[in-house]
């Protein structure tokens, strides 16, 4: 429905979800949010969610984010949410400016970032999940044949080899082909 830009593709936008997005506004208008308020706010409680990423451009987004965390420690004068190396409470992470203030460059971010993966790691519980080789099993049973990081690498040299003058590579345009350089039916 939401197109790489972010944007609503004309034919996608119907009656009935007009109706829900005028619905869903209204109730944040009552609530005393914004739709994206809100919005935040329900990921944020639902407790199938271990943590929710946000962002922001200017000053204003900072403040609108933080007012949907109701409770959420602001300090106001120096712009930031307080945290602990990141680390707001459990489930609340912040990083970026929303974490040190407005200073540092785009490359500042990642290790505030790496921080807080850290910080989420550590707090994930266990799913109960069967993992990788249950996924594997999967495969197999359907008769799947995965293209595994060694395969990506052969198919990538390959398109580099086969690259005119000039490009970087030539691009395989039929699956057939690559699995085909890979010795697999297609």
């Amino acid at each position: 429905m939401v197109g790489a830009d972010g944007s609503v593709r004309r034919q996608e936008v119907t009656p009935e979800l007009l109706a829900a997005l005028q619905a869903l506004s209204s109730l944040a208008r009552e609530r005393g949010q914004t739709l994206s308020q809100m919005a935040l706010a329900w990921v944020l409680r639902d407790p199938r969610v271990t943590s929710a990423l946000i962002g922001a451009s200017r000053a204003e987004h900072i403040e609108e984010n933080v007012a949907a965390l109701e409770g959420a420690p602001f300090d106001a004068r120096q712009g930031v949410v307080t945290n602990q190396d990141g680390r707001v409470e459990h489930g609340l992470y912040v990083a970026g400016w929303i974490r040190r203030g407005p200073t540092g460059v785009i490359g500042t971010n990642k290790p505030d970032g790496d921080m807080v993966a850290e910080h989420i790691v550590k707090e994930l519980a266990p799913g109960g999940k069967p993992g990788r080789p249950a996924f594997e099993a999967l495969l197999a049973k359907k008769g799947v044949s995965p293209v595994t990081y060694p395969d990506w690498k052969k198919i990538e040299a390959a398109e580099i080899a086969a690259a005119p003058p000039g490009a970087p590579r030539r691009k395989f345009s039929r699956v057939a082909e690559m699995l085909g350089l890979l010795g697999r039916p297609g």
